[in-house]
């Protein structure tokens, strides 16, 4: 986030549409409504950053792991860039059903905005019926492909010497591809909600940790 006003040569919006090309606003509470029938968000719109898995953090202005899950307005293009920012005119294409977040957002003037960071936020479990089938394949998720283990394990594959800590974190990037298909093959979840349900596949974000990713004999694999 850009520093305060003091350094700042302007006091309102420049519409030079940084903020939006850092990445989706986070959900909270207050947000519900914009996910109703008619509103301006859908599922499709939305992906999960998991507990433990690194995010950008406009308090500390730099990137580590979250201590609770957020749900976030998506990328688009394999970016982080707003799915609704309008490229041409650097507007935005919901502004009337903007989340919270976005209309506290002036980069002139941040005190509000980190104020509201952490308040009340919004989680998939929030949205998906307590007991429910897919509550509790997510649950299995969070089990088997718990990102606090999956930062341990980076932290240390540099004395992986007999590679027992790789071969742990493939069968977590098995399972976690697994349950994915599971979701949408049995539980009948339909593919634009994946992100919103799981969040980004392990073995995609893993890369930006260092690793590599293949496929081999039908699976995919991370390797150093």
């Amino acid at each position: 986030m850009p520093p305060p006003a003091t350094s700042l040569p302007f006091s309102s919006c420049q519409r030079c549409a940084t903020c939006c090309r850092r990445g989706g606003p986070a959900l909270h509470g207050v947000d519900r409504p914009l996910l109703a029938t008619g509103g301006s968000l859908s599922r499709s719109d939305l992906v999960t950053v998991r507990r433990g898995e690194t995010a950008f953090d406009p308090a500390s202005n730099r990137y580590q792991p979250v201590t609770r899950e957020l749900l976030k307005i998506n990328g688009r293009g394999g970016s982080w860039s707003c799915r609704f920012l309008v490229e041409e005119s650097n507007s935005c294409a919901i502004y009337g059903g903007r989340p919270m977040e976005c209309s506290l957002l002036m980069c002139w003037k941040p005190a509000p905005l980190l104020e509201a960071i952490g308040t009340d936020p919004l989680d998939r479990f929030d949205l998906i019926e307590p007991g429910s089938a897919l509550a509790g394949l997510l649950h299995r998720h969070e089990a088997e492909c718990s990102w606090p283990e999956v930062n341990q394990l980076i932290g240390q594959l540099g004395n992986d010497r007999g590679g027992h800590l790789l071969a742990r974190l493939n069968q977590m990037v098995a399972a976690d591809l697994s349950l994915r298909i599971e979701a949408e093959n049995t539980h009948l979840l339909p593919r634009a909600h994946e992100l919103f349900a799981f969040g980004r596949p392990l073995f995609l974000v893993l890369q930006a940790h260092g690793l590599r990713a293949r496929e081999r004999d039908g699976r995919v694999e991370v390797f150093v």
